[in-house]
């Protein structure tokens, strides 16, 4: 089974003690999307917690840590762009964890719009595992097969 390892410079922590300390938070208002995305994540060695939607993602974020939150744009009646913004202003987020825009049927303006929002990166729905893993390497996580 592959493995992840956080971004990180230093080189004290075991690679067992970093991949149980992995833990992801899927946002998404589909069910269906949220299962497809933890059952992706989960292949790759994370943790996953999900939210349906804004106010439980934030509830999360205040209670644990995560390396990375992948944000649908819409959530039902919120735009996940606003979401990131609220992450990237919560004091338990700033900067860290990394955060993924995961949404499909998107134009242009809506990946800008993540982007300056604070997202990390974009990628489109559908998508598979081997995506996913590439995404991931591209954020400085460190697969290993």
């Amino acid at each position: 089974m592959p493995e992840i390892s956080q971004p990180t410079d230093s080189t004290s922590l075991t690679q067992e003690n970093v991949v149980q300390e992995l833990n992801a938070l899927v946002v998404d208002d589909s069910p269906t999307g949220r299962r497809i995305i933890q059952a992706l994540l989960t292949v790759l060695g994370f943790k996953v917690f999900e939210a349906s939607g804004p106010l439980e993602a934030l509830t999360l974020v205040s209670s644990q840590t995560f390396s990375i939150i992948t944000v649908d744009r819409i959530l039902g009646d919120f735009d996940g762009v606003d979401l990131v913004k609220d992450l990237r202003n919560h004091p338990s987020c700033g900067n860290e964890p990394r955060i993924l825009a995961v949404t499909g049927n998107v134009g242009k303006e809506h990946r800008e719009a993540f982007f300056k929002a604070g997202a990390d990166a974009f990628l489109n729905k559908p998508f598979t595992v081997k995506e996913l893993s590439e995404m991931l390497k591209a954020l400085g996580f460190t697969i290993h097969n």
